[in-house]
């Protein structure tokens, strides 16, 4: 397990929340500007093209590469994690592998299908973990610089 440090601490609740949200809010910008290239014309362009057929599978898409690749990366979050100073390590502290990222994407399904209760263990987890993060042995710190 990842030790406090005096450079780094687990990412609290309202952290991770308001990272969730302004990559929430990347991410409905990035569906729409890629639902009107697919010539998606939905009665409402940010909520009909998630619903949509393609819409779907477009959704599940963007959405892994947005966090897996971010995540794998130098920078070790999405851009809403990086704005609020937090990351996504392994064990050791170290950067998170493609794969490892991508396992930790799709884990969150599981919580999604557990009515968001994977999402709120961290709430009681010594370590500020959530479902997906046990899933895939990830944790998110926050660095105090």
């Amino acid at each position: 397990m990842i030790l406090n440090t005096p450079v780094f601490h687990y990412a609290n609740f309202k952290e991770r929340f308001a990272a969730c949200l302004l990559d929430t809010i990347i991410m409905w910008v990035l569906l729409a500007f890629l639902g009107n290239l697919l010539n998606e014309q939905p009665d409402h362009i940010f909520i009909g093209i998630v619903f949509s057929y393609k819409g779907t599978w477009l959704t599940v898409i963007a959405g892994w590469l947005y966090f897996a690749i971010q995540e794998s990366s130098v920078h070790q979050g999405t851009i809403g994690k990086r704005i609020f100073k937090i990351q996504v390590v392994d064990t050791d502290g170290k950067r998170i592998s493609f794969l490892k990222a991508s396992g930790r994407y799709f884990a969150k399904y599981i919580s999604y299908a557990l009515l968001l209760l994977g999402f709120f263990m961290m709430l009681w987890d010594k370590y500020s973990r959530t479902l997906h993060d046990r899933i895939c042995n990830t944790f998110v710190l926050k660095s105090k610089e």
